[in-house]
């Protein structure tokens, strides 16, 4: 599975650079550039008129939808989230390539349709085929990797590829009719000229041919008929400017490959989605939910949680993130239930045990709270903590302004036991809301292990808020 995952992931990612790539080898490999023209016309209108879509009808990606709903957007940059899928593979790796290139370089995040990376793989082989034949049918297995890539790392649904194949056969016609037939014709007569066939002073501009000067005498039709234009040049002139024969102007291959790269990649993305649950629709709530619990709307991601929890009662996240919550809405026992069920379903993770003995501590019940942080120190002493900092720096580097960030952050070095830099963070998110009080009650059990005078911290907390009295 990580290999596949691996493929699919380099495989969508090159798509930035591939029709590049492609037209430098088409213009320097090919003496007769029509096919880079072609091609890059056939690109840029594709473009443009996907370009016109996006300012007309600005649409959101499944990872948007399974992470803020139906919610209207309110942030202008949403770092790794931006990646879907595709921050899998980079926290696998220990990598930031693909949370940056979404992340940091992507300028418009509501951009899925049409989707481009349906149209470019599909452009890019049909066009490698048709320059180089049989000897490149590596190159056909390359677009089902690139769109199966966009379903299963949720940065594209079914309708935004069959939107942009429907542009992209568009574009092609428009091209091939209206653009290549002139062009065609122009290169034809450059070419005739290059060869020696033509000589004088005519246009490459076929639309203004003037007679040789060569000959004052010699009128252009004659010049034309003597220089054997006429014969080279006018079986080409009708055949391109046949439109109701696509045969004529050889365009039934291009056509082909269309239909059967088309053909493929529909099974292809319609199993990336019933096999691999690119639209989950427990995971859909329970990242609704972790985002309402962000925003401080407690009661709103609890309901979330529920859902997730009934359709999926394995779902060890929506336990714990659901416990956190009533956590914080002081309903301890219910969030020592949620926290027993997830180390229920993984014993092996300390921060469950964390969570749960700052619980029973909260009850006052010690003996228990102590067991627990036991088992979280002994199930992983450093690192879950120290990975928690770091996800938390990248997220605040986003965001500076993110008040719980700033709390949870400063548990994390309060666990490490570096008890200055968590006072540090609970004094920042103290400042970005004065009525905090478990922000103080924090501060002031902090400030306690360093020996400090705790006592205004923690009246303050209860002053705030009794559950902390």
């Amino acid at each position: 599975m990580i290999a596949a995952e691996v493929v699919l992931g380099a495989a969508y990612a090159s798509f930035f650079i591939a029709p590049i790539v492609l037209m430098a080898i088409l213009w320097w490999k090919l003496k007769d550039r029509r096919l880079f023209w072609r091609f890059s016309c056939l690109l840029n209108l594709h473009n443009f008129m996907a370009l016109a879509t996006f300012v007309l009808y600005p649409a959101a990606p499944p990872w948007y939808f399974q992470m803020y709903g139906a919610i209207q957007p309110t942030d202008t940059a949403y770092g790794q989230v931006a990646a879907g899928g595709l921050v899998h593979l980079d926290e696998r790796f220990n990598m930031g390539l693909f949370t940056t290139v979404w992340g940091s370089f992507n300028q418009n995040y509501f951009a899925a349709v049409p989707s481009l990376h349906a149209a470019w793989p599909v452009v890019v082989a049909m066009f490698t085929l048709l320059a180089f034949g049989r000897k490149a049918w590596p190159i056909i297995f390359y677009p089902g990797l690139v769109i199966t890539g966009g379903a299963y790392f949720n940065h594209h649904y079914l309708i935004d590829y069959l939107v942009s194949w429907a542009y992209l056969l568009v574009a092609f016609i428009v091209i091939e009719r209206a653009v290549m037939p002139w062009l065609d014709r122009v290169m034809d007569y450059n070419q005739l000229r290059a060869n020696g066939i033509l000589s004088g002073g005519l246009s490459s501009n076929p639309r203004r041919r003037i007679a040789a000067k060569s000959d004052p005498r010699e009128s252009s039709g004659k010049y034309l008929l003597r220089t054997m234009f006429l014969a080279n040049v006018l079986p080409t002139i009708r055949s391109t400017c046949n439109a109701g024969n696509i045969r004529l102007a050889g365009l039934s291959k291009p056509f082909r490959y269309f239909a059967i790269f088309v053909a493929v990649c529909l099974p292809l993305v319609i199993l990336s989605y019933t096999q691999f649950g690119g639209l989950n629709k427990a995971g859909m709530l329970y990242t609704q939910g972790d985002y309402l619990q962000q925003q401080g709307r407690q009661k709103d991601a609890i309901a979330k949680f529920d859902g997730a929890i009934g359709i999926d009662p394995q779902l060890v996240g929506a336990h714990i993130n659901r416990g956190r919550a009533y956590f914080s809405l002081g309903q301890i026992e219910r969030a020592i239930q949620d926290f027993d069920e997830a180390i229920r379903l993984d014993p092996r993770d300390a921060l469950y045990h964390s969570n749960r003995g700052s619980a029973y501590a909260t009850l006052g019940q010690f003996r228990r709270a102590i067991q627990d942080f036991d088992e979280s120190i002994r199930l992983n002493p450093l690192g879950q903590f120290q990975r928690a900092i770091h996800d938390y720096d990248a997220g605040l580097h986003l965001d500076p302004r993110r008040t719980k960030a700033y709390l949870d952050r400063g548990n994390s070095y309060f666990n490490l036991g570096q008890y200055q830099r968590a006072i540090h963070d609970y004094g920042i998110a103290i400042s970005f809301n004065v009525r905090y009080g478990l922000a103080y009650r924090n501060r002031g059990i902090a400030f306690a292990n360093l020996g400090q005078a705790a006592n205004a911290d923690l009246d303050k907390a209860c002053q705030l808020d009794q559950k902390y009295c």
